[in-house]
């Protein structure tokens, strides 16, 4: 069993891999970029000045990210993080929290532009060869709890049937974090698309943060026993 302090390292790698300098990004990863996001605005038809004003727009349109998935938002423009936030809040029908997360998107979106579509991102080089599976397990969502306790026993204890207003924080940084640990693994993987099913999951508002859970733990285990070679 790892550390508390080597989860919560992990926890950090994941986010800073997605704020890298774009010189360092294309040294480290590869991005395979559908459109940018003038085309994306131009095939859904909507104008920026929409967008701002209904930043919903931009993920409710089958022309936007393949209807709205968080995998296929370019997860190293800086307004990914807002959208990936907007898409949870909506499925939390708490009216405050939408509206929060509709005005940092929009801010996002003033300031950024809209994101780039992606089909994948993946790491290459020395970064696909220093890849380690704490990254990912570290970075599997927990809900929020009484206390700090082992991750693993907080993972297998605590049902949640939804995705509440009081989960939206937790559940939009740790979607974030989990893009940014899945694209610090190589693209051949063998455990690669279990990480990526169960990221699309956690970035779903319609799949209950219970399940999320349970489907971390199986995600769990998988990279453990590779690491350990049980498997």
């Amino acid at each position: 069993m790892r550390s508390e302090k080597e989860y919560m390292a992990a926890r950090d790698r994941g986010q800073r891999n997605l704020t890298i300098p774009l010189l360092v990004r294309d040294w480290d990863y590869a991005v395979e970029t559908v459109r940018t996001g003038e085309e994306i605005l131009a095939a859904a038809e909507l104008t920026q000045q929409a967008v701002l004003a209904d930043p919903t727009l931009v993920l409710s349109s089958d022309e936007a990210y393949g209807g709205g998935s968080s995998l296929l938002i370019d997860p190293f423009h800086p307004a990914a993080r807002a959208l990936i936030a907007l898409r949870l809040a909506a499925g939390t029908g708490d009216e405050k929290t939408l509206e929060a997360a509709i005005a940092m998107a929009a801010d996002a979106l003033a300031e950024h532009g809209v994101p780039p579509e992606i089909a994948d991102v993946y790491a290459t080089g020395d970064r696909a060869e220093n890849f380690s599976a704490i990254d990912v397990i570290g970075s599997l969502y927990v809900p929020p709890t009484e206390g700090r306790q082992s991750l693993w026993a907080r993972i297998r204890r605590r049902p949640l049937p939804t995705v509440t207003a009081s989960e939206w924080a937790a559940r939009s940084d740790a979607t974030y974090t989990m893009i940014g640990a899945r694209v610090s693994m190589p693209g051949h993987h063998s455990a690669r698309s279990v990480v990526t099913g169960y990221v699309d999951a956690l970035a779903n508002p319609a799949v209950p943060s219970s399940l999320v859970v349970e489907r971390g733990v199986e995600v769990g285990q998988i990279l453990t026993d590779q690491e350990t070679g049980a498997i």
